[in-house]
């Protein structure tokens, strides 16, 4: 009875470290040092945020609002980026850069989904690359990958837009661990140019250790229910 109760005891502590719950809140939230959340049964760490070279527009990261999603049948997690500071005009132009990482299961696929661009004729795009299995390094300005960087790019240009983009990975990452760098690149080119939010979009395979952790629950249920009727 004794060693039961050390395992259920074990299991509960387990999961009160666990990083907290992922939510909408401003982007400054997440910048705070060592903030970790859980979306799913991923995990999202070490953001960072900045300006990069052409930039002339002043976005701060409390104008910037961050939206987790967990869609459980299709297993997708993602995040949303949105702003009404994603606008420009005349000879205005943001280029900023949204770097974090994941901590995952297996991943599938990685996708970004560009929402409500209007662009005339300016340039509105987001370009995102994962880095597999590590953490960017280098600066915001010059990233640097120690292993292989898939690239996804949404945009419009007033001419031949492309909202949604894929990279499938082929077999499955896994583990899921993947960098994430966000370009954001709003140019009016003398014209307006402007979007809604951008959407970082991964679709995971379940892992067999959420059965297993169910399981092993149902267990320790009906051994207490044995030991309590001796």
């Amino acid at each position: 009875m004794r060693n039961l109760a050390l395992l259920f005891f074990g299991l509960t502590l387990a999961g009160c470290v666990h990083a907290s719950t992922c939510v909408t809140t401003t982007l400054n939230v997440y910048l705070v040092p060592s903030f970790s959340c859980d979306i799913g049964p991923f995990t999202v760490k070490d953001f960072a945020y900045g300006a990069l070279l052409g930039n002339n527009v002043s976005i701060l990261d409390t104008e910037i609002t961050v939206t987790p999603s967990y869609n459980v049948p299709l297993h997708e997690v993602a995040l949303t980026f949105a702003s009404s500071k994603f606008s420009v005009s005349g000879s205005e132009a943001a280029h900023y850069a949204i770097q974090y990482m994941w901590d995952a299961p297996d991943v599938r696929s990685m996708a970004d989904v560009l929402t409500d661009p209007t662009v005339a004729p300016g340039l509105a795009k987001v370009t995102t690359f994962g880095c597999e299995h590590a953490p960017f390094g280098g600066t915001l300005q010059i990233p640097t990958c120690p292993t292989t960087v898939q690239t996804v790019m949404v945009f419009d240009d007033g001419i031949s837009p492309v909202l949604f983009d894929i990279h499938i990975f082929s077999p499955p990452l896994s583990p899921g661990n993947l960098g994430m760098h966000n370009r954001i690149e709003i140019d009016a080119n003398g014209a307006t140019s402007n979007f809604q939010s951008f959407t970082n979009e991964l679709v995971f395979l379940p892992e067999p250790s959420t059965l297993t952790g169910g399981l092993i629950g149902l267990v320790i249920v009906l051994c207490a229910s044995r030991f309590k009727r001796r």
